[in-house]
């Protein structure tokens, strides 16, 4: 099986959540303008802070 860093996520602290890095572009999770609901999620050169929470009923996924 092939493994590669396509779908591989690093989190890092950042404030009082966490930075969201693609490890195969290098890239941060964002969303592309405002917070609302529908809002498009984008990459950026430039580090957010995300809540990440563990899902109770399923521990191996995060919300």
């Amino acid at each position: 099986m092939l493994i590669s860093n396509i779908l591989k996520w690093e989190l890092t602290p950042l404030g009082l959540g966490f930075s969201i890095r693609s490890l195969s572009s290098g890239q941060y999770l964002t969303i592309e303008a405002g917070i609302y609901n529908g809002v498009p999620i984008v990459a950026s050169p430039y580090p957010v802070s995300w809540t990440v929470q563990i899902d109770v009923h399923h521990q191996e996924t995060v919300q």
